[in-house]
């Protein structure tokens, strides 16, 4: 996933959002971060939340604020997939 960011989509600069509520999705935030700064990539915001949480817009704002994020790499359990990646659409006004 790094290297497609990087070198395919010529995504720089991330913000990496981590589910705090798994091993799993922990140790692939790690690696995938390692990875991304490895190949000069830099990781301009990075935050966490539960896998029970269900209100992200405090998320979502620190991310607007945030200039110069290219993408956002996020890990969740698929159960929370749907909800997470459509609160984290910049075009959502839910």
């Amino acid at each position: 996933m790094a290297e497609y960011a990087y070198n395919t989509l010529k995504i720089h600069k991330v913000a990496i959002w981590t589910d705090r509520g798994m091993d799993y999705t922990t140790g692939l935030t790690k690696y995938f971060e390692k990875r991304f700064k490895d190949l000069g990539g830099e990781v301009v915001l990075s935050d966490v939340f539960m896998t029970s949480d269900q209100d992200f817009s405090a998320l979502v704002s620190r991310l607007k604020s945030t200039e110069g994020i290219q993408g956002v790499y996020a890990d969740s359990v698929r159960s929370g997939h749907g909800r997470h990646h459509h609160q984290a659409d910049p075009r959502s006004r839910t």
